[in-house]
């Protein structure tokens, strides 16, 4: 009866040590990858403050909104990129399991970072950019938003955007 009173507990030990330093942070990892996608979402119909062209980077002239939006884009990048590190550096044992699955959060977290410097200019840096952290994060991309395909400023079509960022990323502001 000790014996089976021990194995119990050693069990429900070991039970616990799982949920809660393994089940919980990886849980945590793929409900930021899912705020990542949601944000990548919302990135892609940003207005950017400059297009490449055969001269070299050239500024446009966006409206203060599209210019507000950017910013607003460019800040949840670095924030989730951030996150993401934090994950990859803090639950190491999380990071190894997350790492199994095929996802690298260290990796993800510099792509996001890179992401968010490419994000102001058109071009094949940004879709490069965007491409790449689709990769890392496993996630389809069969189509690009308009705004994300180097295209000439005449051509560019209007996608719907996201209002507001905070919701999006599940914060009340």
């Amino acid at each position: 009866m000790l014996g089976t009173l021990l194995t119990g507990f050693i069990g429900g030990v070991c039970a616990w040590f799982l949920t809660d330093y393994v089940a919980k942070p990886v849980r945590r990892f793929f409900d930021l990858r899912r705020q990542v996608n949601r944000c990548l979402l919302y990135c892609d119909n940003v207005q950017p403050r400059a297009e490449w062209s055969p001269i070299g980077r050239v500024s446009t002239k966006i409206s203060p909104e599209d210019d507000a939006k950017l910013t607003r884009a460019q800040n949840a990048l670095m924030k989730l990129g951030g996150e993401m590190r934090a994950f990859a550096n803090g639950d190491r044992l999380a990071n190894q399991v997350v790492r199994a699955l095929g996802c690298d959060a260290d990796k993800i977290a510099g792509a996001l970072v890179a992401y968010s410097n490419q994000i102001s200019t058109s071009g094949e840096l940004r879709l490069t950019a965007h491409r790449r952290l689709q990769k890392l994060l496993r996630l389809r991309g069969d189509r690009l938003a308009p705004r994300l395909a180097p295209m000439e400023s005449e051509t560019r079509r209007t996608a719907p955007h996201v209002a507001n960022l905070p919701d999006l990323l599940g914060r009340k502001d």
